[in-house]
């Protein structure tokens, strides 16, 4: 059964960018294989043990037989990481071939972290809080756009970064989405930027750029033309031609974050200044529009976790106003003076 087990993970691995595959396979490979071959046995039925015999126990029980295997684990987020890795291979393969109704109402598996955190502290084991970096707000937001307007370069590089930080605070792209685009996905023409559906191959979404970024992209390609340094169909790269890195514009962010501090006198205990900070500025305004959580995920291409943080704040957004609207009705209600 392990080598039935072993060609399931692979097979699921095929379907991943090379950094989801380092983050997901080992996971599964190291610690959810060794999990079912321990406590269902080695003589089952792979088609049994997924359709039958995986319950919510199971998620919760190889979660924790993850952590205490796992010497690495320090922090209450390897948990959620830990569940996302299973939820995205039922997701993307085990459910379609293997249906479990029983489990499917579960989903997302992270819904689950609070238990395994539980049964941890029950058993002694205690971990470190979420390093959670948060969103930027709306007066970060704006003060960035007008950082990127009044320190326009004149490089390639800083080309690639006003876009690729505009591009993340209106869609949330993934880095590994972002890092992924092609030329070809931008028609400059209609001024679209081609989206692939990352779940669904066969299907792909036209973004309609504002003008603005349009123009911009088009000065970007012109120059690379230009210049003939970049050999390369990615539509974002090194100047080796390599894909981007995360590190890309951490920099220039750095420097805004520099800017911003000094200039309101504001200091913050975590740091927004991040990719992952912008990204999960623009699903905010995604989710407060209304936008379907699958609908974002796919367009964006990002993990629960980070949608579940943003729904988070926009939970917390909502109670605020609520609140705040609350109070006003009834402080002009004509009893609120008299009593």
């Amino acid at each position: 059964m392990k080598s039935k087990l072993l060609s399931i993970i692979n097979e699921f691995g095929e379907q991943l960018t090379k950094s989801e595959y380092n983050q997901y396979v080992t996971k599964l490979r190291d610690y959810l294989i060794p999990y079912i071959l321990e406590n269902k046995g080695s003589n089952f039925e792979v088609d049994r043990i997924f359709k039958d015999e995986f319950t919510r126990s199971d998620v919760v029980n190889a979660t924790m037989y993850y952590v205490k295997q796992n010497q690495n684990v320090e922090s209450i987020s390897a948990i959620d990481d830990y569940l996302v890795a299973i939820n995205r291979i039922f997701d993307e393969l085990l459910f379609e071939r293997y249906s479990n109704p029983t489990l499917m109402r579960f989903k997302p598996f992270t819904s689950l972290s609070s238990d395994v955190q539980d049964k941890l502290v029950k058993e002694g084991i205690v971990l470190r809080d979420r390093e959670v970096n948060p969103s930027i707000d709306d007066d970060q937001y704006a003060f960035i756009i007008q950082y990127l307007k009044d320190n326009k370069g004149t490089s390639l590089k800083s080309h690639q970064i006003k876009i690729i930080i505009e591009l993340f605070l209106l869609y949330g792209f993934s880095h590994d989405k972002m890092a992924e685009f092609k030329i070809v996905d931008y028609n400059s023409n209609q001024k679209t930027l081609k989206v692939e559906y990352k779940r669904v191959m066969t299907r792909s979404i036209y973004l309609e750029l504002p003008y603005s970024l349009a123009i911009e992209i088009d000065e970007y390609l012109n120059l690379r033309n230009a210049k003939e340094i970049l050999d390369s169909n990615l539509l974002f790269t090194t100047l080796r031609n390599n894909k981007i890195d995360n590190g890309f514009i951490t920099d220039i962010l750095n420097l805004i974050k520099e800017d911003y501090f000094r200039i309101s006198g504001v200091g913050l205990k975590k740091n927004q200044f991040t990719p992952t900070g912008l990204q999960k500025y623009a699903i905010i305004q995604m989710i407060l529009a209304g936008m379907n959580q699958s609908v974002i995920m796919d367009l964006t291409d990002q993990k629960e976790d980070i949608y579940n943080d943003c729904q988070n704040e926009v939970n917390r957004m909502k109670e605020l106003n609520r609140n705040r609207y609350v109070n006003h009705m009834i402080r002009g209600i004509s009893t609120f003076d008299s009593i």
